[in-house]
């Protein structure tokens, strides 16, 4: 029995997970602290009312009463404080594995794997280490040679190299149920047709990736792949909107012309998106209003070229800035801006 801990938001990376690990045949839950009213929340940070909402006590008590053989934490920078907590508590009362992965442990493995309440960190993309350390664990004999994992072993630490990042169009649709009461998929339907970003901007957790990936890190799901989840989600769920999760969801011109030609005529409800201004352009803007797209989220960041160019590795000039934003104007695309302060 395996339980995911969540805090936060819905997390693509857990639903992965899960999915691929009940395809091979095993029992996956989530225990999840929705973090209302906390950092984790976009709509509204009020500390006050984190105290009062926070789910902390209720999503050990689960945890405890499911009494697992694994527990797994996803985990980023700003809840990795939260989770060490839990999982400390964890720790002391229920004799399971601990494993921690995600960014945060992908980008700081050594400081992770330091905790004494964590035996096992995954590093890079987790389906495969997951499934691996499963079954090892299911055989009763741990291999401590699995890829993607650092795992202790007689007090020192075995820290293994990684695995190929996966095909995208072989892994099974993400494992939406797992979030069902806490989500509702009719409202907006959350998806990713990639993984990672074709650029290297210094901020960002993804220029870790593609170097710890050698650079070949970001991919792209097939359009038969995007489609055929999208139609099967949008049967069970009914779903009113669509967000696309994607690093910048609009890289490749002749893929995205064949998936919102695809879009509009099966599927035909508004969706957002991220994208960047280097990847942006009339045709674009044209091709993403005519799919049903209703607001773009650009990484701005700044509009400081000195800092952009010479902090961020980021060389759009102002001028591009102005002509992008202009064109959504043009053609009625809402967009929204985000910056570092």
């Amino acid at each position: 029995k395996i339980v995911f801990v969540n805090y936060g938001r819905e997390n693509l990376g857990i639903e992965y997970l899960s999915s691929f690990l009940k395809t091979a045949g095993h029992q996956t839950s989530l225990a999840n602290d929705s973090g209302l009213f906390s950092i984790q929340d976009n709509a509204l940070y009020a500390p006050f009312l984190e105290k009062i909402f926070i789910q902390r006590k209720e999503l050990i008590w689960k945890v405890k009463k499911i009494n697992p053989d694994l527990v797994c934490f996803s985990v980023y920078t700003n809840n990795y404080q939260y989770m060490c907590e839990v999982a400390k508590d964890i720790k002391k009362t229920i004799n399971a594995k601990i494993v921690f992965g995600g960014a945060h442990p992908t980008l700081v493995p050594e400081v992770v794997i330091s905790n004494n309440f964590v035996d096992i960190v995954v590093v890079g993309e987790g389906e495969h280490a997951l499934l691996d350390i499963v079954n090892s664990l299911k055989s009763g004999n741990l291999n401590y040679r699995i890829k993607n994992a650092w795992i202790k072993k007689n007090g020192s630490v075995v820290k293994n190299e990684l695995n190929p990042p996966a095909d995208l169009d072989s892994l099974p649709w993400p494992d939406k149920d797992l979030f069902k009461d806490t989500i509702n998929y009719r409202e907006s339907y959350l998806i990713v047709t990639s993984r990672g970003c074709p650029n290297n901007c210094v901020y960002c957790g993804e220029e870790f990736k593609n170097r710890l990936y050698d650079y070949k890190f970001f991919r792209k799901r097939s359009v038969n792949s995007v489609m055929e989840e999208l139609l099967q989600m949008k049967r069970k769920y009914n779903f009113k909107e669509v967000m696309f999760f994607d690093a910048i969801f609009f890289t490749h011109r002749e893929w995205l012309k064949e998936l919102m030609e695809r879009y509009r005529k099966e599927i035909n409800v508004p969706f957002r998106c991220f994208g960047e201004v280097h990847f942006f352009n009339e045709e674009i803007a044209d091709c993403l209003k005519r799919g049903g797209c209703y607001c773009i989220e650009f990484g701005l960041q700044t509009i400081n070229v000195d800092i952009r160019e010479n902090v961020l590795n980021r060389f759009d000039t102002n001028e591009q800035i102005k002509t992008v934003f202009d064109i959504c104007d043009k053609h009625k695309l809402r967009y929204d801006i985000d910056h570092i302060f």
